[in-house]
């Protein structure tokens, strides 16, 4: 078999037929990042919620080995993956992106919006987080919270269409 491009990856991906070779491009960055501008065209990334959970653990991964000056293209994709994730708005990965805010990486301490974990809503996901009993829950309500309470999501929208134009993606304004 020869070299695996992202449409193949997806196809595979979508029949449930990925094979050894092709799920080690995950740990690939560049073709990481060729996969990410394929899966925002047409919004792609909600028939692949199962690979982006996946992309973004390695993207978190990769965040935690590497410094920002490594491979500098590729240190943008754990935003790209978490946009994808946020407009999937599934409360289960709010844990999966509060590991990325709650990493101990200053970059991600600092860099990662809150917005990332209210895809399903604001009031959705500080209910959803307050009837876990962790730490990292207990820990990310009061981080969106406070957010909530200063009024930081009173621009979710304007935030959301900025993200896509940041990653140079189209999208429909949010309404």
């Amino acid at each position: 078999m020869g070299t695996t491009s992202p449409s193949e990856f997806l196809a595979a991906d979508s029949a449930g037929s990925l094979n050894d070779k092709q799920a080690a491009l995950l740990r690939e960055p560049p073709f990481r990042t060729k996969l990410y501008r394929l899966l925002g065209l047409g919004e792609r990334f909600r028939e692949h919620h199962g690979l982006l959970l996946s992309l973004f653990q390695e993207e978190l991964e990769y965040r935690l080995a590497h410094d920002a000056e490594d491979h500098c293209e590729a240190f943008e994709n754990i935003y790209q993956c978490a946009l994808y994730l946020f407009e999937i708005g599934d409360l289960n990965d709010v844990r999966l992106l509060s590991r990325a805010r709650f990493s101990g990486d200053m970059d991600l301490g600092s860099g990662f919006d809150v917005e990332f974990l209210v895809g399903a809503g604001v009031d959705e996901t500080l209910c959803f987080l307050r009837q876990q009993d962790e730490p990292w829950a207990m820990e990310a309500a009061l981080w969106v919270d406070a957010c909530h309470r200063d009024g930081h999501f009173d621009g979710l929208n304007e935030w959301l269409n900025w993200r896509w134009e940041y990653f140079g993606l189209s999208r429909n304004p949010v309404e």
